[in-house]
C-alpha cells in the first residue's frame, strides 16, 4: 500500500475515534440505583480524576490523557504513541469493575452503587481501541517502510 492510503487509513480511524469518544460525552456509561443519580460522560470527564481519592479508586479516568498523549506524539515518538494507546486502553478496560460513586450517606451509597454498563462506556472504550489500531498501523507501516528502505541501500 502507498504511504498516502495507509496515513489516510490511519486518520480515518482516528476520526471514527474521536466521533466516538464525543458521542461518548453525551451518553450515561452506568446505570445506578437511582436512575436520577445517573452521570453522563461529560461530567465524569470533568470529575472522573476524583475517583482515585475515594477508597473505591477506579483508575479508567487517566485513560484520557494517555489518549490524548499518544494522539500528540504519534508522529514524533511513535513507539512511544503505542505504548501510551495500550496503557490507554488497559486503563480504560478499569471501567468495567466500577460499582459505585461512592458518596457519603448510607442512602447515597444505595443510590450511587452501579447495577449495568451503558453504551456510553462501551463506545468510551471504542475510542480508546481505534486509536490503539490507528497508532499500530503507523507504527507498522513505518517499520516496513524502513526496512524496504534498508533492502534497497543494501541491494546497491
Amino acid at each position: 500500500m502507498a504511504t498516502r492510503e495507509i496515513n489516510r487509513i490511519s486518520q480515518i480511524i482516528l476520526w471514527m475515534a474521536l466521533g466516538c469518544y464525543l458521542i461518548a460525552l453525551y451518553l450515561h456509561p452506568y446505570t445506578t440505583n437511582n436512575p436520577s443519580s445517573s452521570l453522563s460522560g461529560l461530567y465524569i470527564l470533568f470529575f472522573g480524576w476524583g475517583g482515585v481519592l475515594l477508597s473505591k479508586a477506579n483508575l479508567a479516568w487517566f485513560a484520557n490523557p494517555a489518549m490524548l498523549l499518544s494522539v500528540l506524539l504519534i508522529k514524533q515518538h511513535p513507539k512511544t504513541s503505542v505504548v501510551l494507546a495500550t496503557l490507554a486502553v488497559g486503563l480504560g478496560l478499569d471501567c468495567l469493575r466500577f460499582y459505585s460513586f461512592g458518596f457519603d450517606s448510607n442512602r447515597d451509597i444505595y443510590a450511587g452503587t452501579v447495577t449495568g454498563i451503558e453504551a456510553g462506556a462501551y463506545i468510551w472504550l471504542s475510542s480508546l481501541i481505534l486509536v490503539l489500531i490507528a497508532q499500530l498501523i503507523q507504527i507498522s507501516f513505518r517499520a516496513e517502510k524502513k526496512s524496504r528502505r534498508t533492502k534497497k541501500l543494501k541491494g546497491k
